[in-house]
């Protein structure tokens, strides 16, 4: 999936994301949806890489679940890849940024 079809999600402490990049890029808000039984809504984000940005991952959490998502530069788009589909440079420079990769975190994608 390409990255400016994604949509990330917050929602209290429940669901939250954390973007790391090689070059900055902007999170944008969205919308905010309003759930039943919360006090709080969902607020809705895209994420816009900069002119310069080669990769984004993306730390999903929900509650006691977490998974990163890759994306990697691929012309004017940012296709998702799973970690081990990525060139050892771009690994190299993750893993330099967010530190070591778990296991759990190279099946996610």
């Amino acid at each position: 999936m390409e990255l400016q079809d994604m949509r990330f999600f917050r929602a209290e402490h429940d669901i939250n994301f954390t973007v790391f990049c090689d070059v900055p890029c902007r999170v944008k808000y969205l919308e905010s949806i309003p759930l039943p039984m919360s006090a709080s809504p969902m607020e809705v984000y895209a994420i816009e890489p900069g002119l310069k940005t080669q990769w984004i991952a993306v730390q999903r959490r929900e509650e006691e679940d977490c998974q990163m998502q890759f994306f990697m530069r691929d012309g004017s788009v940012f296709e998702e890849r799973p970690l081990h589909l990525l060139p050892e440079q771009f690994r190299f420079d993750i893993e330099k940024r967010i530190g070591h990769l778990e296991p759990a975190f190279a099946n996610a994608a």
